[in-house]
């Protein structure tokens, strides 16, 4: 089952899309180091958002609005640099496209994107896993020199058991033409019959675990 969803996979965490930067580099700081803040503190400021096709929630920083597919391109189409948007719509394709239901989050204050892909259950091992980083390394390596990106993988981590099972990567994208960074965190999880697909795309290095961690599956 996990080759079936290997090449969506692999797609889905390619980390096209670049930042759009609607705030200064000092909001920006300003508005990441409060969900920094936020994760020490014991009740964790947030909302939860239902995924209505498997009764999964999400739970998001305050400041994550929910967004229809059109409303984000349109998002997108005035705050993006044209090279980048047309990165960005790829990679919403690449998405929309993939088996289940897609969702898109978005904090104007911070210029982050949060996307869930919703699909059907699948258990996956660690050797799946390496196998999942193997591809993405060389489809990375692939995208670098035809998109003029710099992609580094700053982490990647698998735990699981019978039960569940977390693939987490993080990667680094500096688009060399338009001279801006991002980072995209990205989740796999498995459980309770349920397999999701969770991006964080941000403009700065993040700490999200936390968040994470109170999803409901």
């Amino acid at each position: 089952m996990f080759l079936k969803y290997l090449k969506a996979i692999k797609v889905a965490s390619l980390l096209l899309l670049i930042g759009m930067g609607t705030a200064s580099c000092g909001e920006l700081e300003k508005e990441i180091t409060h969900w920094f803040a936020s994760e020490n503190t014991p009740d964790l400021p947030g909302n939860y958002h239902f995924l209505s096709d498997k009764g999964i929630k999400v739970y998001l920083p305050e400041d994550f609005k929910k967004y229809s597919l059109a409303s984000y391109q349109e998002l997108l189409k005035k705050n993006t640099p044209k090279n980048n948007y047309n990165y960005a719509l790829e990679r919403l394709s690449m998405l929309k496209k993939m088996e289940g239901s897609f969702y898109i989050f978005y904090d104007e204050n911070s210029g982050s994107t949060f996307t869930v892909n919703t699909i059907a259950h699948f258990k996956f091992s660690r050797e799946d896993a390496s196998q999942l980083l193997g591809y993405i390394k060389l489809t990375n390596a692939q995208k670098e020199g035809e998109k003029k990106l710099n992609i580094k993988k700053l982490t990647a981590k698998y735990t699981g058991n019978s039960n569940q099972q977390i693939f987490k990567s993080i990667h680094s994208i500096e688009n060399l033409k338009s001279k801006t960074n991002s980072y995209n965190t990205a989740y796999i999880i498995s459980s309770n019959n349920n397999t999701v697909i969770m991006q964080l795309l941000t403009p700065m290095e993040v700490a999200f675990d936390a968040y994470i961690q109170k999803l409901k599956m």
